[in-house]
C-alpha cells in the first residue's frame, strides 16, 4: 500500500515502508480484528458508523473471492529472484493467523477451525487463546491470565477459572465474576502463506498434537 503524501510504499503485513521517503521507518502495529460480519459487530457496537467510499461497501459480492480459489499464487514477494522457492512446511496459498510474540512468529492455519473455534498454545511463555470463527468471519488472539476450554459458542466463550463470559469480538467479560475487563488481545493478521513465510522465514508452524 502506498501513503498519498509521499507515495511511499509500505508493507501491510510488516507496517515497513519498503521504498519511498520513509524507507526504513515502520508504522506503529495495533491489535485489530480485521474482518467481522455486520450483524455480528452492530450486536455489539450498535452506535457505529460506517464509512462509505462510492457505494462500494454495498457490494454484494467478495470481490476477491475467486483470487482465494487460487492454490499456487504465481506473484514473487517484493525482493525475490526468479527461481524463487516457496517455504513447502505448508501449500502456497494456505491462509493462515500471524500472530507476533515478542520477536516471535507463529502462524495458525485457519483450515485448523473447520470443526472448532478455539485453538490453545503456548509462545515464549506466554499463554495464547486463538480464535477464528468461520460462520462470523472473527478472528482474535488474546493473553489469558485464566484458564478457558477448547469450545465457544459462536463469539462467546466461558472460562473455566472464574465461569466468566466473554465476548471473543472483543474481548470484554459480559457476564460473571469478570463482566467489564478486558482480556489482553495480541496484534495478529490473516494472511497468505507464501507472503508470511517469504516475510518471517524463521516462522513457527502450529502443530495439532497426536492423540
Amino acid at each position: 500500500m502506498f501513503d498519498h503524501q509521499t507515495r511511499s510504499l509500505w508493507s501491510h503485513v510488516t507496517g515497513e515502508c519498503l521504498d519511498g521517503k520513509f524507507k526504513g521507518k515502520r508504522l506503529e502495529r495495533l491489535t485489530c480484528t480485521p474482518k467481522a460480519k455486520w450483524k455480528d459487530w452492530k450486536a455489539v457496537h450498535p452506535h457505529t458508523k460506517v464509512l462509505s467510499v462510492h457505494g462500494s461497501e454495498d457490494l454484494p459480492f467478495d470481490v476477491y473471492e475467486e483470487y482465494h480459489k487460487i492454490k499456487v499464487h504465481r506473484m514473487l514477494p517484493m525482493g525475490a529472484r526468479p527461481g524463487h522457492r516457496f517455504d513447502p512446511r505448508l501449500p502456497q496459498g494456505e491462509r493462515v493467523i500471524g500472530v507476533w510474540v515478542g520477536n516471535a512468529q507463529k502462524v495458525y492455519p485457519l483450515r485448523l477451525f473447520r470443526h472448532r473455534c478455539v485453538l490453545k498454545d503456548k509462545v515464549l511463555g506466554k499463554r495464547l487463546l486463538v480464535f477464528h470463527d468461520q460462520a462470523s468471519g472473527v478472528s482474535a488472539v488474546y493473553e489469558p491470565k485464566i484458564q478457558f476450554p477448547t469450545e465457544a459458542k459462536g463469539l462467546r466463550i466461558r472460562d473455566i477459572s472464574t465461569g466468566t463470559t466473554w465476548d471473543l469480538l472483543t474481548g470484554e467479560g459480559v457476564k460473571g465474576k469478570g463482566k467489564g475487563k478486558r482480556l489482553p488481545r495480541l496484534p495478529h493478521v490473516e494472511a497468505y502463506w507464501f507472503a508470511w513465510s517469504w516475510i518471517y522465514p524463521k516462522t513457527d508452524v502450529y502443530k495439532e498434537e497426536k492423540r
